[in-house]
């Protein structure tokens, strides 16, 4: 079991993204982890929530120099990153919004995260979406969507 992580061990921005992310979740708090620094470097803040279905975690890390949202199971993963423009100290904190939207959006299931098939099984894209909406990728195989539920998994053949 990890201890609490101490904020001052952190990154600049990840403990600033920490304070923001923790204010509006302070449950997150005792989740929060520092991650191995061959991951990103040292300092890195990572939250791990796991879902009741057991095969897939929400995963959220303050690095250095951006926060960085995954999502999935061990076969359908999307992450994306979330960076504050370098000479705008303004939107570092319209970053640290857009990403905990995007956390909010996949743990209500309004948005889930899709993986491109091609037909001889390997995976090519992974993105994430708004729930119901199709993903038009021509030539693609097979579309597998995953959502923190499961309520919106499924899976498409768009021929």
């Amino acid at each position: 079991m990890f201890s609490m992580v101490d904020l001052a061990a952190l990154a600049p921005l990840a403990r600033r993204f920490a304070d923001y992310a923790f204010a509006r979740h302070p449950e997150w708090r005792a989740l929060a982890t520092l991650a191995p620094a061959e991951w990103e470097g040292p300092g890195v803040l990572a939250v791990t929530l796991r879902s009741p279905r057991g095969d897939r975690a929400l995963e959220v890390f303050g690095e250095a120099d951006r926060v960085t949202v995954g999502f999935g199971t061990a076969t359908d993963h999307w992450h994306g990153h979330y960076e504050p423009w370098p000479d705008d100290p303004t939107s570092e904190a319209a970053v640290f919004a857009e990403a905990l939207e995007t956390v909010a959006g996949l743990l209500a299931e309004t948005r889930v995260i899709f993986t491109l098939y091609e037909a001889d099984g390997r995976p090519t894209t992974f993105g994430i979406a708004e729930a119901g909406e199709r993903p038009d990728y021509p030539g693609t195989h097979r579309i597998e969507f995953r959502s923190w539920l499961g309520t919106r998994d499924a899976s498409m053949f768009p021929g």
